[in-house]
């Protein structure tokens, strides 16, 4: 009967332990369990965080940087394409000449689009230059000096303040890699993603010089840098940044704009052939589609920029 009796206190007390073991093990995983539902709050928390960082990072880039200075670059893009092609009033007064120089100089539409040509060392060419060295009263010469000077003053020496300030820091960049791919012509420089945005200050403090100190005092020595060339990959190089970061903006959710992609829309124009039918035309019709091709190139810029604001 004893025996029975401690038997059964063995068996209680078994399943007491049991049952013990039994709670404790439950209290276990479900710790681990509110754990784990905790962590991934802090996680979403923190992921959440995080992505309002970036945005508003990125809304910094495009409203201290980028977006001034692509309005910046397009207005100097406009006047240039508007006024230095071939055909324009400009041109016509220089008898075709500018035209002329920039057709031998290698700079054109499918060499702008495929980024095989950048640096610019003047606007109207030698010829021209010289006739407003000898002749600074004449039509062309003064029309000449105005629209620099307004270009030069009115937005080059801005865009190059907020690139000496900002491009160090709020620039979006691509890798390395894609930027040879993209730019072959600026593919061996040592200043690789820097190089558009360094030569334009140079270029702008130099005319900014020119202007100042020299034109000032009707010295016309000087009609374009000498030291410096313009860089014609700077304005679409800005215009594909601001595309980048509006596509960021889009990825938190902070718009619901379509983003029209300025690298896609230059390369499906090129394949197009926007610019092939100005190599069978005659020479004054080359002009004109060569202007026109700028044109759309320009309001493809635009629609970059302006759409999705």
């Amino acid at each position: 009967m004893n025996d029975i009796f401690a038997y059964s206190q063995v068996i209680q007390g078994t399943l007491i332990l049991l049952s013990a073991l039994v709670g404790v093990a439950g209290y276990v995983v479900q710790s681990k369990m509110k754990a784990k539902e905790r962590q991934h709050e802090l996680d979403l928390a923190h992921n959440a965080h995080l992505k309002q960082l970036r945005l508003e990072r990125t809304r910094e880039q495009l409203a201290v940087f980028a977006g001034p200075a692509s309005m910046y670059t397009m207005n100097m893009w406009q006047l240039f394409w508007a006024t230095f092609a071939g055909g324009t009033k400009l041109d016509k007064l220089g008898n075709g000449k500018i035209g002329k120089y920039m057709e031998k100089s290698g700079f054109n539409f499918k060499t702008f689009i495929s980024a095989t040509h950048n640096e610019l060392d003047s606007w109207i060419g030698p010829d021209l230059e010289e006739k407003c060295r000898q002749e600074p009263s004449c039509l062309f010469a003064v029309h000449y000096r105005n629209i620099m000077t307004r270009l030069v003053l009115g937005n080059a020496v801005h865009l190059s303040k907020l690139l000496k300030l900002h491009s160090g820091h709020l620039s979006n960049w691509t890798t390395g890699e894609k930027f040879k791919k993209q730019y072959p012509c600026a593919a061996s420089s040592g200043w690789a993603r820097n190089l558009f945005f360094l030569q334009f200050c140079n270029w702008a403090d130099e005319f900014e010089d020119i202007i100042q100190n020299q034109w000032s005092k009707k010295d016309y020595t000087l009609m374009f840098p000498a030291f410096a060339p313009y860089p014609a990959q700077v304005t679409p190089y800005l215009l594909s940044m601001v595309t980048r970061l509006r596509e960021a903006e889009v990825s938190f959710g902070a718009s619901d704009r379509i983003v029209e992609s300025f690298d896609k829309e230059m390369t499906d124009l090129d394949e197009a052939g926007a610019g092939n039918p100005a190599s069978k035309a005659t020479d004054k019709k080359k002009k004109y589609a060569v202007s026109a091709a700028a044109a759309g190139v320009a309001a493809i810029a635009s629609k970059v920029v302006t759409d999705n604001v």
